[in-house]
C-alpha cells in the first residue's frame, strides 16, 4: 500500500504544470441533472459535481466552466484549446481529436422513453429493441445532433440513416426534446432515466413517462473525462487519472455519482461500482 501511495502522489505531481496565467476550460451542457446551468440548484448536477472535485484537486490553475452545444464542445477539442469535458461518452470517431481517462463516472445506459399512454396503446412494457422503433416510419423518435448514446446504440441508429427522427442540433441537451415528448410531436426519445425523471419532477409531470432499456444496450454506461489530443491533452488526462485512482474508491465519490439516481438506479449502480467501475 505505502508503494501505491508514493506512485499516486508521483502522478499527481507530475503533468502539465500551471502557469499563474494558464486557464483550463471545462465545458458544461444545458442538462440537469447531469448539468444545473440556472435556478436554485445550479451547480449541483451529476457532472458538476464531478468536474468541481477535480477543480480542487488541480491547484495552480485559472478553472473556467464554458456552457456550450454539443457542436462547439467538439470544436473546442478539435482546435486543441485547454479544454476538457467529464462526462463524455468514449468513440472511436473521438478518439481521432481527443485523449480519454478512466472512466470517471457511470450511470444506467439510455433508454427509450415513451409516455406511458402512448407505450400502452404500442404494447410495449419492458425492454424493447431500438431498432424495431427504428424500422416503423409510423414512429417519431428524438434525438440530439453529435451526442453519443453509447456505442451500442449508436451503431444501431448509423444503421438507419432513414428513420423517422428528429435531430435538435444547439440549444439545451434533452429539456426540449422532453417537452416535445409531452406534447405529443414525438413518439419515444433516447435519455437517461434519471434524467428523464428530472424532466418529469421540472414540468410537474412526475409519473408521466416510462422509460424502457433498449434491448441492444449494456445495462451500464461509463463515462470519461476527455480532453484534446495535444501535448496539453495527454498530460492532464495524467493527472486526472491519478486523481480517479486514488479517489474513485471512497464512500465520497460514490455518493457524488449517486447523487440524482432514483433508489433502482442507485442498486444497480452501486453494484456495477465495484464489479465494473474500481476495476477498470
Amino acid at each position: 500500500m505505502k508503494a501505491v501511495a508514493v506512485l499516486l502522489l508521483f502522478l499527481l505531481s507530475a503533468g502539465p504544470k500551471a502557469s499563474a496565467e494558464e486557464t483550463v476550460k471545462w465545458g458544461v451542457f444545458d442538462w440537469p441533472p447531469m448539468h444545473i446551468v440556472a435556478g436554485p440548484e445550479k451547480g449541483q448536477g451529476t457532472f458538476d459535481k464531478v468536474m468541481q472535485h477535480f477543480q480542487q484537486r488541480l491547484p495552480g490553475y485559472q478553472h473556467q466552466v464554458v456552457v456550450a452545444n454539443t457542436r462547439r464542445f467538439w470544436d473546442y477539442l478539435k482546435s486543441g484549446e485547454h479544454f476538457c469535458y467529464v462526462g463524455s461518452v468514449q468513440t472511436p470517431a473521438r478518439e481521432r481529436f481527443a485523449y480519454f481517462s478512466l472512466p470517471d463516472g457511470l450511470v444506467l445506459s439510455n433508454h427509450v422513453v415513451m409516455l406511458k399512454d402512448r407505450a400502452a396503446a404500442l404494447g410495449l412494457a419492458g425492454p424493447l429493441s431500438l431498432a424495431t422503433l427504428l424500422d416503423n416510419p409510423q414512429l417519431k423518435g428524438g434525438i440530439i445532433s453529435q451526442r453519443s448514446y453509447g456505442k451500442e446504440l449508436d451503431a444501431v441508429l448509423r444503421d438507419h440513416p432513414k428513420a423517422n427522427l428528429y435531430a435538435q442540433s444547439g440549444g439545451d441537451l434533452g429539456l426540449s426534446l422532453f417537452r416535445m415528448l409531452e406534447a405529443g410531436r414525438l413518439d419515444y426519445i433516447i435519455e437517461y432515466p434519471h434524467v428523464a425523471a428530472y424532466f418529469e419532477r421540472l414540468l410537474g409531470k412526475e409519473g408521466s413517462t416510462l422509460s424502457l432499456a433498449a434491448s441492444e444496450a449494456p445495462p451500464i454506461q461509463v463515462v470519461h473525462v476527455a480532453c484534446p489530443k495535444t501535448a496539453w491533452g495527454q498530460q492532464m488526462i495524467a493527472r486526472i487519472d491519478a486523481i480517479i485512482l486514488a479517489d474513485r474508491g471512497s464512500e465520497a465519490y460514490r455518493r457524488m455519482l449517486e447523487t440524482w439516481l432514483t433508489p433502482d438506479e442507485q442498486q444497480v449502480v452501486r453494484q456495477a461500482y465495484d464489479e465494473v467501475f474500481i476495476k477498470e
